[in-house]
């Protein structure tokens, strides 16, 4: 089929839709942003971010900022290496699970983690996103 006949989805952003968007990208500075942002209810409802903070030290070997309110998840995504970020992605929704299994609204958090990280990834382009 043809371009120009070629449904146009409803509902969607306009940059989803209309803007040329290039190759798949394995980084970037709003993905970066946009994971930030999605941790903090994540944080909030799974555990304390010092539990995250102690999933990162422990299994990634990284020492993550952190200020009075706990990690600093701007900070974080800004800085670490995109291995350490996709890392995170995965240690972050199986630390929810396993909380999860004494506190079930930890395990529905990952599980909404797991989703938003995915939209991010797909609205990305990003090459890291397999599906």
């Amino acid at each position: 089929m043809a371009d120009a006949q070629k449904e146009v989805p409803k509902g969607q952003r306009f940059t989803h839709v209309y803007l040329e968007r290039g190759k798949p990208r394995g980084d970037s500075t709003r993905m970066r942003k946009r994971l930030a942002a999605a941790i903090w209810p994540f944080s909030a409802s799974a555990s304390h971010d010092l539990d995250f903070y102690s999933v990162i030290t422990g299994k990634l070997g990284i020492e993550p900022p952190t200020g009075m309110g706990g990690v600093m998840w701007d900070e974080f995504f800004a800085k670490c290496e995109l291995r350490d970020i996709l890392d995170f992605v995965t240690l972050a929704y199986r630390h929810g699970r396993e909380v999860g299994r004494h506190r079930p609204t930890a395990s529905l958090a990952a599980g909404k983690w797991l989703k938003v990280v995915e939209v991010i990834f797909r609205e990305g382009k990003c090459s890291l996103y397999r599906r």
